[in-house]
């Protein structure tokens, strides 16, 4: 359950980092002025990366809420 609610959490901030207009382009390969081909790839590792370190809590309140619902089904 716990990684379920870290890849949530993963998966939520790769969508913010996304929202932000983060931008990751490549000079000199050939993308004039664009996003690299990779750069959803980068932000979804990164998302991961950020939830793995500790991230925001959004993996905690994920998983009170799961531990939740257990006890109430």
């Amino acid at each position: 359950m716990r990684r379920a609610a870290e890849e949530f959490e993963g998966v939520f901030l790769s969508q913010v980092l996304g929202d932000l207009n983060v931008s990751f382009t490549t000079p000199g390969v050939g993308v004039s002025g664009g996003e690299s081909p990779f750069a959803s790839m980068l932000r979804d590792e990164y998302g991961k990366i950020i939830s793995r370190s500790g991230g925001l809590g959004v993996a905690d309140a994920v998983m009170r809420e799961m531990l939740r619902a257990q006890e109430v089904a």
